[in-house]
């Protein structure tokens, strides 16, 4: 079994305190990638977004919105 299929999805406001960000930030970036080849990685479940941590920094370090520094 994979990571992924173990973690939690995450709402919007779950995802931005994770992240330490706004809600807004994360909703603006969904809006502007949506028509793109590589959209902001999220899933519409019974009706409302989620998201994984690990798909979104994945996607932040491709499009060069985040960088991790220092040892893992």
């Amino acid at each position: 079994m994979s990571v992924i299929a173990l973690e939690k999805w995450l709402t919007l406001n779950e995802l931005a305190h994770q992240m330490g960000c706004s809600t807004r930030k994360i909703e603006y970036l969904l809006s502007q990638w949506r028509d793109s080849r590589d959209p902001f990685p999220s899933a519409m479940i019974l009706g409302r977004r989620k998201f994984r941590q690990t798909e979104v920094e994945a996607w932040l370090e491709r499009h060069e919105q985040m960088r991790k520094e220092g040892a893992a």
